[in-house]
């Protein structure tokens, strides 16, 4: 039996510059954050705004400056009430079927009581209604993502050329 040995020159050095977080993981972290930033401050704009609790509730998490590669970035409305205003979230964005309103509930009257009274109406009539009909929902986060396509397609333009540019630099 003959054996061939080989040994393949500059190997190291190509798995070297071929390594996915050295080129990536600043651009990539500059990506997320920057979408983040971005569907926040677009789903501030479209989430209604009774006294403002809802879209001052609107936050992403920042991803990590160290750590692994992140895979995507959470953005979230952490209002009691945001998810009987937006419905289902936790739904993926891609997955769910089209609504237009929440399941018949019935809340407790006083969280209903300041905003009813702001709009003239008797909380325990909205009650009512609410446990007949569901409440009317407004997506602001889905429409937020849907919205802030050209941005997000734009920031993923840049980050591409800045992963060519990293990796350019390490043929010199």
């Amino acid at each position: 039996m003959t054996a061939i040995e080989y040994e393949v020159l500059g190997a190291k050095r190509l798995k070297k510059r071929l390594d996915l977080a050295n080129l990536s993981a600043l651009p990539l972290r500059k990506y997320f954050n920057s979408t983040g930033i971005i569907m926040t401050a677009k789903a501030r704009e479209i989430a209604p705004s009774d006294e403002g609790t809802l879209a001052n509730s609107i936050r992403f998490r920042p991803v990590k400056a160290l750590g692994r590669l992140p895979r995507g970035i959470i953005v979230e409305a952490t209002a009691p009430h945001a998810k009987f205003v937006h419905g289902d979230m936790s739904r993926k964005f891609r997955q769910s079927p089209p609504f237009n309103r929440t399941q018949p509930h019935f809340p407790p009257v006083e969280a209903l009581r300041g905003w009813s009274e702001r709009k003239g109406l008797n909380p325990y009539a909205v009650q009512q209604s609410i446990g007949k009909k569901g409440t009317p929902i407004i997506p602001f986060l889905r429409m937020a993502f849907n919205q802030s396509r050209p941005e997000r397609k734009l920031l993923l333009r840049i980050v591409t050329l800045e992963i060519e540019q990293q990796f350019k630099k390490g043929r010199r």
